[in-house]
């Protein structure tokens, strides 16, 4: 396939926190079914551990989805508690390893050659890499790292709610998109030069 582009709903989370911060209960909408949302919970070991390291994800046997994300919260909140004070509750979840953060996947960066602007490339898998582009703005001078929106691609209608994406099968595949939208980007707006 090469390179492409993908229109992927933006995605958020509804976090509520146990009252010892050990455990975190999480409403997104479901991958499986975009018109439900589903919970999952957080837990952090015994020790004071900074997030990710130390956590894991409980994902409930029995999914619990709701229609609304309020919906959904208010039926995991009866095991937050819970599952913070005792692992008794273990048996009705999968524990999985929380997967690494965008920046622990980070393989590369392509500077622009006149701009502050630069694409990164984060290693999704072996044959799938996402391009993301950031930039100093003129007239924006207390941070330089702002991430920028994939410029406008003839034919791709992005609805409301949703971003496209750069994806790419290979590193290389990535770099040469990355350059080409680059330069699209710098010339829609104003840039900081090196």
């Amino acid at each position: 396939m090469g390179r492409w582009h993908q229109v992927e709903r933006i995605r958020g989370a509804l976090v509520t926190s146990s009252q010892n911060r050990r455990v975190q209960l999480l409403v997104e909408r479901s991958d499986g079914n975009p018109e439900l949302f589903e919970v999952r919970f957080r837990r952090r070991s015994e020790e004071r551990t900074v997030y990710p390291r130390g956590w894991v994800e409980l994902w409930p046997l029995e999914p619990i989805t709701a229609p609304s994300s309020k919906e959904a919260r208010e039926r995991g909140l009866p095991y937050l508690e819970l599952l913070s004070q005792a692992s008794e509750l273990d048996h009705l979840f999968e524990t999985r390893p929380i997967p690494p953060g965008i920046n622990e996947r980070k393989v590369k960066e392509v500077p622009h050659p006149s701009h502050r602007v630069w694409a990164a490339i984060f290693e999704h898998s072996e044959n799938r890499f996402e391009v993301r582009y950031f930039g100093a703005l003129v007239g924006c001078d207390w941070e330089t790292g702002w991430w920028l929106l994939v410029p406008c691609v003839e034919g791709l209608e992005v609805p409301e709610g949703h971003l496209a994406h750069t994806y790419a099968d290979t590193l290389e595949d990535a770099e040469v998109i990355a350059a080409e939208e680059l330069e699209r980007i710098v010339n829609g707006k104003e840039f900081k030069r090196r």
